[in-house]
């Protein structure tokens, strides 16, 4: 092993949709990367969220070792994470995980990851995936706000305090997220079926996309999906393209998922006591919906005292690694 590998970090930022896993050294310099699937644990399961991890690990260790050696074997990646005390290897691995918001969560994947990675419990912390946006964008305050799959809020405070809102999971909340923006286009589609609603695109739009005849078809489609919250989120796309097109309700969902967005970061900034100078990150799928989800958010949040939005420009695995290598600093109860 080379001496560019022997002091070794991980970030991972593991979703609801997919997992991207970055070793790296200090100075934000990455030499590896590796991609998996989702790997929420409330959603996919904590043993098919650790194989997805894990994988994402491997994939990550082997790029870097090919960059680094130029030859790969899996005895290899087992040596570098098997190091011995301030050996050479990784020294740290720092995850944000959807679905780890509760401290017994994240317990349970740091011990489970340890143990099938051979390693202490020491070297793999365990944080929430929204966690890693202010890292990511080079802040020690603010809040993140996450619309992708699901949908949550996290804030710190100059100070150290934390607060955070939402992430409560597609059954019980995840307003204003990618898997809610598509609920409500089908559902407008059916109050339009039953009379209840005004005529919308989204009828021929959502029809197409299932492939079904009758909007009645997307009962057996949806309720016999193998994965029906994957189903129904992966139409998030279909409704911003109706509303882009002009269809009025699907321009009022993205309206309201903005409207809500704002309240989540503008509950977390008021609990924390953030003023009008505190940055809100904003990063997720949903936000490819442009104007149509930014401009309603901008409202709300000013609204609620905010004025500093941005979209991120950095991956939130870049907020893991910097966490992983001492370089942020963050404490989440």
């Amino acid at each position: 092993m080379t001496e560019n590998a022997c002091r070794w970090y991980i970030g991972v930022d593991a979703g609801g949709t997919r997992t991207t896993a970055l070793v790296g050294t200090s100075g934000d310099r990455i030499i590896g990367r590796g991609v998996a699937g989702p790997a929420n644990p409330q959603v996919v399961g904590f043993d098919a969220a650790a194989e997805q991890i894990i994988g994402a690990i491997r994939e990550a260790l082997a790029g870097a070792l090919a960059g680094n050696e130029g030859s790969i074997s899996p005895d290899s990646v087992l040596r570098l994470l098997h190091r011995g005390k301030d050996g050479p290897g990784v020294q740290k691995i720092t995850l944000g995980v959807a679905g780890c918001g509760r401290p017994t969560d994240r317990k349970r994947l740091t011990r489970l990851l340890a143990e099938q990675l051979g390693l202490h419990d020491t070297t793999v912390h365990v944080t929430t995936d929204v966690a890693l946006l202010l890292p990511a964008a080079g802040l020690t305050s603010g809040v993140a706000l996450v619309a992708g799959t699901g949908s949550s809020a996290f804030g710190v405070a100059p100070d150290g305090r934390t607060a955070s809102a939402g992430g409560w999971g597609y059954l019980l909340g995840d307003d204003g997220s990618g898997f809610d923006v598509a609920r409500q286009g089908l559902r407008a589609v059916l109050r339009a079926e039953d009379g209840l609603g005004p005529p919308t695109n989204l009828t021929a739009a959502l029809k197409q996309a299932l492939e079904v005849n009758h909007p009645r078809d997307l009962i057996r489609v949806i309720y016999q999906s193998p994965s029906p919250r994957v189903t129904v989120a992966s139409l998030a796309p279909v409704v911003v393209a109706v509303a882009r097109d002009g269809d009025a309700t699907a321009r009022q969902i993205l309206a309201s998922a903005g409207e809500v967005l704002g309240k989540l970061a503008g509950a977390v900034a008021r609990r924390l006591g953030l003023g009008p100078d505190a940055a809100v990150i904003g990063t997720g799928g949903l936000f490819q919906a442009g104007d149509l989800i930014v401009d309603p958010l901008r409202r709300s949040l000013a609204r609620a005292g905010l004025f500093d939005f941005r979209l991120s420009v950095t991956e939130p695995a870049l907020g893991a690694l910097r966490l992983a290598t001492g370089e942020a600093r963050l404490e989440v109860p």
